[in-house]
């Protein structure tokens, strides 16, 4: 391999690291910001700026984006209404009663789900491998809700925010299914400012009903500088390192980087929230990476 060669891999290793460090960074300021937004109102901040800075990185391509926006608007208004107002809108939710910590590892069981709605939805045939992978991560995640105590995991006596988020879970899947299933006329950037549009759309009148019943807005600075994170950083941000990091290494490689959420997501919630992760939080997300490997991994020769 030569010097080149070397260093387009350690940048692309590079942005495979940075795109899930600034994404947990959205699920500690989600917690962070519980009693100071409503999570419509915030969604909505966080991707009507998403959209402006994505207005700028499109410009000079609009026409074309209207186009596709107009023949595609079903798809888009679907991909809109799954991924960033359904399931954001889940996350936020979901955060005001449960811990980063939590929500990390949950979220670490995404690769099972999709597995799961492969098969559901597509009719891809899943093997012993992925129902035992399942399996194996469905007890990982009752460890992880259920705080390793085996009379809460008994009684299903779990928090909101917990099974919020398991919700997510699958509402992202669906929104990876139309995706996958939907061809488009639009390149990557496009695409997205596309679906942005209707999901802004979709979530403004809330949003001002909100504010407009007498629902709080952030007062201080540190707030609206959290806003502006998620709205910058970790959505335009962290997707353009993902993207570029994916393209430069395949979706193979770039999947094992996913699982760093959990170890950042956990460190932001100790340096910011002062969370403590406990010993179940261990043993639970070494059982759900467990089948995660399970479901997904190679099969062996």
């Amino acid at each position: 391999m030569g010097a080149r060669a070397s260093e387009r891999i350690r940048l692309a290793y590079l942005y495979l690291v940075l795109a899930p460090l600034l994404w947990s960074g959205n699920w500690v300021a989600g917690r962070a910001l519980r009693d100071t937004i409503h999570p419509v109102t915030l969604n909505t901040l966080r991707w009507s700026l998403a959209l402006l800075i994505l207005a700028g990185l499109t410009r000079g391509r609009w026409g074309r984006i209207a186009l596709a926006m107009r023949s595609e608007w079903r798809t888009l208004a679907a991909l809109g209404i799954t991924g960033i107002v359904g399931f954001q809108m889940l996350l936020y939710y979901g955060l005001h009663s449960t811990t980063v910590v939590n929500g990390v590892m949950l979220n670490s069981t995404m690769p099972v789900w999709m597995v799961a709605g492969g098969a559901l939805w597509l009719g891809e045939r899943a093997g012993w491998r992925q129902v035992a992978g399942g399996l194996v991560s469905l007890l990982g995640i009752l460890v992880i809700i259920g705080h390793g105590d085996p009379p809460i995991i008994r009684r299903l006596a779990f928090t909101t925010g917990d099974l919020l988020l398991l919700v997510a879970m699958p509402t992202w899947t669906l929104y990876s299914i139309i995706l996958k299933r939907s061809p488009t006329a639009l390149g990557g950037v496009d695409h997205l400012t596309a679906i942005t549009v209707f999901a802004v759309a979709v979530m403004v009148p809330f949003a001002i009903f909100d504010v407009a019943s007498g629902g709080p807005l952030p007062h201080t600075w540190p707030a609206w500088g959290a806003i502006a994170y998620v709205g910058s950083l970790a959505s335009v941000g962290a997707l353009f390192f993902w993207n570029e990091g994916m393209r430069r290494t395949g979706a193979g490689i770039a999947s094992f980087f996913y699982h760093l959420m959990p170890v950042f997501g956990t460190i932001w919630s100790i340096i910011f929230l002062g969370e403590a992760p406990h010993l179940y939080h261990a043993g639970g997300f070494a059982l759900i990476l467990a089948g995660v490997w399970l479901a997904t991994a190679p099969r062996l020769r």
